[in-house]
């Protein structure tokens, strides 16, 4: 009876694992989206020149990923 009981101990922590992973997930997208709508850069569409730098390596590393293996 012992292996049973601990069945039940082990389902029960495991689902209150995955209401946990699930409750955090939906309070995480509950406040991007509250704060991700008050970015003044994004709405207005402007670009400060590192995003546009970045933006370019990683369209060049995705364009050619061999460019990764020969870096000097």
């Amino acid at each position: 009876m012992v292996g049973g009981k601990m069945l039940m101990l082990m389902f029960i922590l495991a689902s209150g694992y995955l209401f946990a992973v699930y409750i955090l997930l939906a309070i995480a997208k509950h406040s991007s989206k509250r704060t991700g709508s008050s970015d003044i850069s994004s709405m207005n569409g402007v670009q400060s020149q590192s995003d546009i730098s970045v933006t370019q390596q990683v369209s060049e590393v995705i364009n050619n990923p061999e460019s990764l293996l020969n870096i000097q």
